[in-house]
């Protein structure tokens, strides 16, 4: 159980043109979560609702990955042909109709991680507790610093614990 406060969902918007105007649409929301920041990857298609700045460390590393996907439907408009003798048909229109879901793919367990870095390729994401800046030697040498490597549907890869562990980076992705 949590306040209600501290309770939230995502809600997507796109932006179409509609005669000549701007409009947002509301593309759907989440489930409820106790989530304070939202990591996009990239491309664009994939998000992930975490807690990382919770104050709270009980709340601390749950992190939910979510996947919106284009439906593409295909519908046939009928148009109206020409009528009397010698006439041809018309053939009917497609139209197309492009709608976005949001699915949820998986709920990750990372007690007490700050940190959520995607790779330049939005393949795969690290969840990472890291030493912060204001952490003298001391308290590091007690603390074991981690971070875990996931694809992009949430599938533990690789996880790595240190104590002198200070920094993650993903190399660029050279072109």
């Amino acid at each position: 159980w949590a306040p209600h406060s501290m309770v939230s969902l995502v809600t997507l918007f796109d932006v179409k043109e509609e005669n000549s105007m701007l409009k947002a649409v509301k593309i759907g929301t989440t489930k409820d979560h106790i989530c304070n920041e939202v990591i996009w990857a990239q491309n664009g298609n994939i998000f992930i609702c975490s807690d990382t700045k919770n104050s709270n460390p009980v709340y601390q590393g749950k992190f939910y990955v979510y996947y919106v996907r284009t439906v593409i439907t295909k519908e046939e408009v009928k148009t109206e042909g020409r009528k009397g003798k010698g006439k041809k048909k018309q053939p009917a229109k497609v139209k197309e109709k492009r709608e976005y879901v949001i699915d949820s793919v998986d709920e990750i367990d990372e007690p007490k991680s700050d940190q959520l870095v995607w790779d330049p390729t939005s393949r795969f994401f690290t969840i990472c507790k890291l030493p912060s800046s204001g952490v003298i030697r001391a308290a590091m040498v007690k603390n074991s610093y981690q971070f875990s490597i996931y694809n992009a549907k949430g599938d533990l890869l690789y996880s790595y614990e240190n104590p002198k562990l200070q920094q993650f980076a993903w190399r660029p992705r050279p072109a």
